[in-house]
């Protein structure tokens, strides 16, 4: 039996988009995207969007947004001058605004509601 992992997160976005071209050639969008927890506790997350989906989040995505991201989660153990630590980082497939019509309470201006999405990784039974 195979696994599946999907994080779905509704937050706003921290900062601005960064955007970089990698070593490979491959475009890379970063976010830093709040979620609130009960009793008023912020949650920080940093996104990580690569391609099609970096491009569109890095034009249309704007600070203060309500933002929905789909993906799946990426944790690496890091080291700086002998200090171990780990980071956890959403790997982005979807990123879209969340605006009234796709699912959020209040209104919002009408944006459009799919940035894009990556394609989806093979299954065990699209393999066969």
């Amino acid at each position: 039996m195979s696994t599946f992992q999907q994080v779905v997160l509704i937050g706003r976005l921290g900062r601005e988009p960064s955007r970089r071209v990698s070593p490979t050639g491959d475009v890379v969008c970063s976010l830093s995207l709040a979620t609130d927890e009960a009793q008023g506790v912020t949650e920080w997350h940093t996104v990580i969007a690569r391609d099609a989906v970096a491009e569109l989040a890095y034009h249309q995505l704007k600070v203060g947004m309500l933002v929905r991201v789909v993906g799946r989660l990426r944790t690496r153990e890091l080291e700086k001058r002998g200090v171990r630590w780990t980071r956890t980082s959403i790997i982005a497939s979807r990123v879209e605004p969340w605006t009234k019509e796709n699912g959020a309470a209040g209104g919002s201006p009408q944006l459009p509601m799919v940035l894009a999405t990556a394609p989806l990784p093979p299954t065990a039974a699209s393999s066969k």
